[in-house]
């Protein structure tokens, strides 16, 4: 069972979900190695070495922000890639207009309408039917996909998954090289610390249906 420990300037994780992620044998994660805290996925993330989100269970949310409060991390919200690529798995019927408003948000945030239909297509039979059984019925994100292709393979989860997945979920996601903001695809061997002041943090996100959808 995962369990999560907050020290002074180190999250310590043990027993994370997935295998091939880089903390399985690396359990303990700098506070230069954090990028970046997203509360905009379900459950709250956090991106290390420029190149891995690695996700933190609700139940240590007060732990967890708190954590970063006294460490000052750099706290975004990003638009959740995965959970517009996801949506289309869900129990609901949604408008056309909200359908196409969802390919131009992945537009703007790196994911052209044909990948999009490729991506779809690729996990539809990982996703199609899980949105009746997960546990939130109007989220299905980048840790749901995660969750399900492991619980898919007896053995060892793929790597290739692992990473594409990472790849997608970072594809709006930027970082600063010689003060000049940059956007790119994760690299396994970046590892530039990147940590701002945050004197606010906003709350976690409940997920809510939305108004032009409806439940089948």
């Amino acid at each position: 069972m995962k369990r999560v420990t907050f020290h002074e300037h180190t999250i310590e994780i043990r027993q994370y979900e997935f295998q091939v992620s880089t903390i399985r044998e690396k359990k303990k994660i700098a506070i230069d190695q954090i990028n970046e805290v997203n509360l905009n996925t379900s459950p709250p993330s956090i991106v290390i070495n420029h190149n891995e989100v690695i996700f933190i269970e609700a139940k240590y949310q007060k732990k967890f922000l708190e954590f970063v409060k006294t460490n000052k991390l750099k706290v975004e919200n990003r638009f959740d890639i995965w959970e517009a690529i996801n949506e289309v798995f869900l129990e609901m019927d949604f408008t056309p207009q909200h359908q196409e408003r969802t390919l131009t948000q992945l537009e703007v945030n790196g994911v052209s309408r044909a990948e999009v239909a490729e991506i779809r297509e690729k996990v539809s039979d990982l996703m199609s039917g899980w949105g009746a059984i997960a546990w939130d019925r109007n989220y299905l994100g980048h840790y749901d996909l995660l969750l399900n292709k492991k619980q898919s393979y007896l053995l060892l989860f793929p790597k290739d998954f692992y990473w594409w997945t990472m790849g997608i979920a970072l594809r709006n996601y930027t970082k600063s090289i010689d003060n000049e903001v940059v956007t790119e695809q994760p690299n396994p061997e970046s590892a530039l610390p990147d940590v701002a002041d945050e004197s606010d943090l906003p709350s976690i996100n409940t997920k809510e249906t939305d108004p032009e959808s409806n439940s089948k």
